[in-house]
């Protein structure tokens, strides 16, 4: 019964990825970077920290008692940190494939875990799994997007354009889609593509 329930622990944790691929993909797929927004985001919210810590709490107790905690602990780690949105306020998840290789690297740990019966300990702590997933694939995508970066500089470096970058926390997308518009009267113009704003993006544009 141990590993099903650690393996039910895990799928329940890959139900819940969303929340936190929305995070590696607002940081631009650093890694370590969706463990320190939750930690940021304990730090300001005690009650999403208290809940944490009792989810850690019934997978600790659940090894000494019944693994049916461990169900539990795993319910309860899913809704931290209260107020992180399943769903973007300003856009969607984008599905991309970049995110899709993430997504598969991340439900693999998961279900590797799960099926060794250490699907509770990850499940509560969904954020480190996700980070070692953004580890896994950083040297790929190093790779990946070498290709992209070379053929955009040798372009760049052809058409020498004039380039207006747009930085912010908020409205960079809107900000960019007025202005273009606008200078689209008098110049010849190429905008990014819907809110890319990394050099992987970028490039492939």
């Amino acid at each position: 019964m141990t590993v099903l329930v650690s393996l039910a622990c895990a799928l329940l944790a890959i139900a819940t990825l969303p929340r936190r691929l929305r995070v590696a993909q607002r940081e631009h797929y650093l890694p370590g970077s969706v463990t320190w927004v939750q930690q940021m985001w304990f730090t300001t919210s005690r009650p999403s920290f208290a809940m944490q810590l009792v989810a850690v709490g019934l997978v600790v107790l659940g090894a000494f008692t019944t693994p049916l905690l461990w169900l539990l602990g795993t319910a309860l780690a899913a809704t931290t940190p209260l107020g992180l949105p399943w769903r973007g306020r300003t856009s969607p998840l984008a599905w991309t494939p970049r995110l899709r290789r993430v997504a598969a690297v991340a439900a693999l740990l998961f279900l590797v875990t799960g099926l060794v019966g250490l699907g509770a300990l990850t499940s509560v702590l969904p954020a480190l799994v996700v980070d070692a997933a953004l580890y896994v694939l950083a040297p790929v995508e190093k790779r990946l997007s070498r290709t992209y970066l070379v053929a955009a500089q040798e372009r760049i470096a052809k058409v020498r354009p004039t380039v207006i970058a747009i930085t912010g926390s908020y409205g960079k997308t809107s900000t960019k889609n007025y202005l273009a518009h606008l200078l689209g009267q008098t110049h010849s113009l190429m905008a990014s593509p819907a809110s890319f704003n990394n050099a992987m993006g970028l490039s492939r544009a």
